[in-house]
C-alpha cells in the first residue's frame, strides 16, 4: 500500500548510486513505496537524464566516481535539486551538487530518509519538496542529525540528542534550517500539549538571524509506542 500525502505536483525524486555496498540501501527506499520515488542502482557505463517531472535527485556515493559526477551535473544544470550524500569527503568535487554531506556508511539511509520522509509522509504540519528546496539549494554543504526519545521525559532526551550532533556555533549561526518532529499517530503514548510547546519554545530560541526556517510534525508508524523521533537539517554550515 502506497503512503502518499497531499504534496505539489509534479514531483519526482530520485536517489542514484554505482556502488553494490550501497545496494541495500536502494531496496529499503523501494520498500518504502513512496509514490513519486525511485530508488536505482546504475551500472557502470549506464546513463540517466532529467526529466520534465524531476524535482530532486540524491547521488550516494562511497567512491569517486567520473560518471557519477557527470550525471550529477547534468541533473544540476537542469535545475533540478541535486544533493550529494558521500561517505568520503566531498566525492564530486565543488560545483556539482546544490548541497553534499559526508557521513559514515551506516547513516546514509537515515540521511536520506531525513530529506525524504517530511514529505512523503502523513502531516499535522506539512514540509512541502518546496520547503526542502528552500533550504538545501545552492547552500554547498548540510548536515542532518537525528534522535529518538522515549518515556516521559522524550522531548528533552530527543532536543538533547539531535543538537549534539551539530557545534553551537553550527546551530546558532546557519542561515537555513528544517526541524521535523514524527511521532506514532496511533500510539498508546499520543504527543502531548506540554511536550509540542517545549518542541515550540526550543523552535523560538533559534537565532532570528536564520534566513530559512521550516518546521513540521509528520507521522512515523515505525516507531514504538512511547518513541518520538526528531531530525534536524542544517544548510549552509562549514564542513
Amino acid at each position: 500500500m502506497n503512503r502518499t500525502k497531499n504534496f505539489e505536483y509534479p514531483i519526482f525524486i530520485r536517489v542514484i548510486d554505482f556502488d553494490k555496498e550501497l545496494n541495500d540501501i536502494i531496496e529499503s527506499l523501494n520498500r518504502l513505496e513512496y509514490y513519486g520515488l525511485k530508488a536505482t542502482c546504475l551500472k557502470r557505463g549506464e546513463n540517466v537524464v532529467p526529466t520534465d517531472d524531476d524535482r530532486m535527485c540524491l547521488f550516494i556515493a562511497s567512491h569517486p566516481s567520473e560518471e557519477l559526477a557527470s550525471i550529477a551535473k547534468i541533473f544540476h544544470d537542469a535545475n533540478v535539486l541535486t544533493i550529494g550524500i558521500f561517505t568520503e569527503n566531498n566525492i564530486f568535487g565543488d560545483g556539482l551538487t546544490d548541497s553534499y554531506t559526508v557521513v559514515n556508511a551506516d547513516k546514509v539511509l537515515m540521511t536520506v530518509r531525513s530529506l525524504i520522509d517530511p514529505i512523503f509522509m502523513p502531516s499535522i504540519i506539512s514540509v512541502a519538496l518546496s520547503d526542502i528546496r528552500n533550504v538545501l539549494v545552492d547552500s554547498n554543504h548540510f548536515a542532518i542529525a537525528s534522535g529518538i526519545g522515549e518515556g516521559e521525559n522524550r522531548m528533552t532526551d530527543v532536543l538533547n540528542r539531535a543538537t549534539k550532533g551539530f557545534s553551537d556555533q553550527q546551530l546558532m549561526s546557519t542561515d537555513r534550517l528544517a526541524i521535523i518532529l514524527f511521532f506514532k499517530p496511533d500510539s498508546t503514548m499520543p504527543l502531548t500539549m506540554k511536550e509540542a510547546s517545549e518542541f515550540q519554545k526550543f523552535i523560538t530560541r533559534l537565532p532570528d538571524s536564520t534566513e530559512t526556517m521550516v518546521w513540521g510534525v509528520s507521522h512515523d508508524n515505525s516507531l514504538h509506542d512511547n518513541e518520538i523521533r526528531i531530525s534536524i537539517i542544517a544548510a549552509g554550515v562549514t564542513p
